[in-house]
């Protein structure tokens, strides 16, 4: 039906409302973009924090440096404690073993609990919380980025130091 991706999304909107089954050949679905499946995830942690796999869809996007042990066990100690994920992760400091995580792992809760402050239809509307999500990630991925360079020329400089000696 058409041979861009930009109409896709409206047509599948569409489609989807008039419950009418469709296939996307050659590229991918508005829905099942990355991107757009991320973001979904953002906002529904903000209305449900109870969402485990939303949590852990975007815990780490953009990269923070959380990995997947470190998420394995907050886990771990969720179920074993009774609770959500995302409770976990605002109580972190209380979790044995995760002292190296704190800072990390606190920056994405602070980032959460700014969000839905501002779930406030009166102050504030759904395309503006959007548009904050999105400035954030961007920001955060782009501060991550220089930090990452930061420390491979450290590592460069100190190897070049050792090789020297």
């Amino acid at each position: 039906l058409y041979r861009t991706n930009a109409p896709s999304r409206a047509l599948e909107e569409q489609l989807i409302y008039e419950n009418i089954p469709y296939k996307v050949f050659g590229g991918q679905n508005f829905y099942g973009r990355k991107e757009i499946k991320d973001i979904i995830c953002y906002l529904k942690i903000l209305v449900n924090p109870s969402d485990d796999q939303s949590v852990k869809r975007v815990i780490n996007v953009p990269k923070r440096g959380i990995g997947d042990a470190t998420v394995d066990k907050i886990s771990t100690f969720a179920m074993g404690n009774g609770i959500d994920l995302y409770d976990a992760l605002l109580d972190i400091a209380e979790i044995p073993g995760m002292s190296r995580n704190v800072e990390k792992i606190g920056k994405f809760t602070d980032l959460i609990e700014g969000f839905k402050s501002m779930l406030n239809p009166e102050e504030y509307s759904l395309v503006e919380l959007y548009e904050e999500i999105l400035a954030d990630a961007h920001a955060e991925a782009e501060k991550i980025k220089k930090e990452d360079k930061t420390s491979s020329k450290k590592k460069s400089n100190t190897k070049k130091k050792s090789q020297k000696k």
